[in-house]
């Protein structure tokens, strides 16, 4: 039972994880060898003896990629490996899923602390309880792929003098590797396998995302130093007591371990404790660090593999390609650009759940934007980049089905069924976007034309399927995904603030109206703060007493923001679905929204939202203020809007995404 607590390229090497083992071994070149290594004495458990394992993993929020990691380890551990859960005072609705999810879980030990302390002091809390041949320190934003735990002990009973073992990552810092366009992890980390085996390198410095260390080691060097608190740099202190007992720091190419990063510490924390920790490290080691800084940026052990997936085809080398994934559903959906757009991180979400469900699911993007929506949540593949149409249908690789995302995609996704690039086309309908060109004709008629150009359709509302359905053809509706691991109600003290978010760019986000709805606000309700998210604000546009938080690049910081607010306003013209309505909800946020569009669909007047003509100003600064007074009606919205996010999850769209191109390929 579960314990519950509070407080370029080279040639692959010869090895079978069936068979004899053979690790191929690189080291730093002599010049340098003698600087930081001497001869070590053997550290190791007796010969022949499977070796056990303790994985220890701290959580501090951020449950969707909680989930993904501790489901990932439960999924390929075996007998001989104990999971180790330090929940540091997480939000409580994260503690409440460990122990529903894994109280009852074998080998498995959750420790709920009642305050906040930090990585460093969780991590250590975890090594006190483990007595385990191998510990493996592992960040909670990680996913492990098959066979990893025995690779890790292959890799440990190849040479005794080994004590710390470093995966490559896709955000780690000296293992860092890129991530080739058009792969996804489980691809990549298929390739790297195949590619290097059982191979290692003496990297000399590991990173903390997963820190695999040998029990002995650990016995001998101690746990990580406090000083580093709350955390950075306590890794790379330990690898130099390694390296200066005369061990071995290496790592491994052909083990790969998925890492989002910087998932717990917000960015100014983490700036300043690295700069902290930095300092207290330097003044330790500075010039044995400086020689390996120096050797690093020469002799790179990993530079040829990073060379090599940088300069990756991505025509010919992706996740359709890959061999080992060669059986089931192939789907591409096609992007006209990235932004931070509600309807572009739709998309990549339910490519996100495709992947993680089985399926050779990307993205081809003909305008790359801003990559930086990537990061919005924990993304699981690396789009196709292409610079135009042209190209995309010259190089697009052969799927399945091509999902189109946007009406100019429509013509892109019939173009790769005529040339056989795809065997069948859907079209992934977010809005009625005739709608968005009220002022170009012409434009309107061509993005109402693809409705009848593609057949297969799927839409989020009754509302979009009843404008579908005059066009013929199939359109199933398949409710939107919300990340409801993040957008939860926290159970925090809130303020007295009222949120919008803004895009002035597009029209049918009613700025305007929005924005003079909180002018007069600033001016008769002095007692309520005003707060904007957003971006393309012009110079001088929003008054001081209107604050500006800018673009929230991820779905935490959104989630963050609205659970300090009591109100969120969404005034636009329509909606096809309005996600910030329904993310609002489920953070316990009354919501004033437009009564316009599909966003009827989950939003009722007077039940968990006030629904208002996103033309009346009036009503608009009338309902928030309601809202603020009311108490009553303010906490009967809030309550009757609990448990509706529990019909929206990233699961249950990914899977009936599924089904339905299933059928469109089995029907085509």
């Amino acid at each position: 039972m579960a314990t519950r607590r509070r407080g370029c390229v080279r040639e692959p090497c010869a090895a079978s994880m069936d068979g004899g083992l053979k690790v191929e071994q690189t080291g730093m070149d002599a010049e340098n060898e003698n600087a930081v290594q001497q001869t070590p004495a053997p550290i190791g458990g007796a010969p022949g003896r499977p070796l056990s394992i303790d994985i220890i993993i701290p959580v501090y929020n951020a449950l969707d990629q909680v989930r993904e990691c501790i489901k990932s380890v439960v999924a390929h551990r075996d007998d001989l490996v104990n999971v180790i859960v330090v929940n540091d005072a997480s939000h409580p609705h994260v503690g409440e899923w460990l122990d529903a999810e894994h109280a009852g879980t074998i080998r498995c030990t959750i420790i709920h602390k009642e305050q906040n302390e930090g990585y460093l002091k969780a991590i250590n809390q975890g090594l006190e309880l483990s007595k385990a041949d191998i510990v493996i320190c592992q960040n909670s934003d990680t996913i492990i792929f098959e066979n990893f735990f025995d690779i890790v002990r292959a890799l440990f009973q190849s040479d005794p003098k080994i004590a710390v073992i470093n995966p490559v990552s896709v955000w780690a810092n000296w293992t860092r590797i890129p991530f080739p366009s058009g792969h996804t992890v489980f691809s990549l980390a298929d390739r790297l396998w195949r590619a290097n085996g059982l191979s290692v390198r003496d990297i000399q410095n590991a990173s903390g995302f997963c820190f695999a260390v040998r029990g002995e080691a650990l016995l001998r060097l101690g746990s990580f130093d406090p000083v580093y608190d709350p955390g950075y740099w306590e890794e790379t202190d330990f690898c130099m007591k390694v390296l200066d007992a005369g061990l071995r720091v290496v790592c491994a190419p052909g083990l790969f371990v998925f890492h989002h990063g910087w998932s717990s510490f917000g960015a100014d924390a983490r700036n300043m404790n690295m700069e902290k920790n930095e300092r207290i490290f330097r003044s330790r080691w500075g010039e044995q660090f400086s020689a390996l800084e120096k050797w690093f940026k020469f002799n790179d052990p990993l530079r040829g593999l990073k060379n090599e997936l940088a300069c990756t085809d991505s025509a010919v080398d992706n996740v359709y390609a890959r061999s080992a994934a060669a059986d089931g559903l192939s789907v591409l959906y096609i992007l006209p650009s990235l932004a931070h757009y509600g309807g572009i991180i739709s998309v990549i979400q339910v490519v996100n759940r495709l992947v993680m469900q089985g399926v050779r699911a990307n993205i081809a993007v003909t305008k790359a934007g801003d990559k930086s929506v990537l990061r919005y949540c924990a993304c699981y593949f690396n789009p196709l980049f292409f610079e135009n149409e042209a190209e995309l249908i010259q190089n697009c690789p052969q799927v399945d089905v091509v999902v189109a995302t946007h009406w100019t995609t429509a013509y892109s996704a019939i173009k790769l069924t005529n040339v056989g690039k795809a065997k069948r086309a859907a079209y992934f309908v977010q809005d009625y976007e005739p709608d968005f060109h009220t002022d170009d004709p012409m434009r309107a008629r061509l993005a109402e034309a693809t409705y009848k150009l593609i057949s297969d359709r799927i839409c989020k509302t009754s509302w979009l399927k009843e404008k579908l359905d005059a066009y013929g053809g199939d359109t199933e509706i398949i409710p939107i995904g919300l990340n409801t691991d993040i957008f939860a109600d926290y159970r925090q003290p809130r303020e007295n603030l009222v949120l919008t978010m803004a895009r002035p760019s597009s029209a049918r986000r009613n700025w305007p109206t929005a924005l003079k709805a909180f002018r007069i606000l600033a001016e008769i309700r002095p007692d309520i703060a005003l707060g904007v998210y957003g971006s393309n604000f012009k110079p001088g546009e929003l008054p001081p007493s209107i604050t500006s938080y800018g673009l929230l690049e991820s779905a935490s910081s959104v989630a963050r923001m609205l659970n300090r607010a009591k109100v969120l306003l969404d005034a636009s013209t329509f909606q096809g679905f309005g996600r910030p309505g329904l993310e609002a909800i489920a953070c316990g946020v009354a919501p004033v929204l437009t009564k316009n569009g599909g966003i009827t669909s989950y939003a009722k007047h007077m039940h968990n939202a006030l629904l208002i003509n996103p033309f009346d100003v009036g009503e608009i600064v009338t309902s928030i203020c309601r809202i603020i007074d009311d108490e009553p009606l303010y906490e009967r919205l809030r309550t009757n809007g609990k448990g509706l996010s529990a019909n929206y999850t990233l699961d249950r769209e990914g899977a009936q995404t599924r089904v339905f191109l299933e059928r469109v390929l089995r029907n085509g």
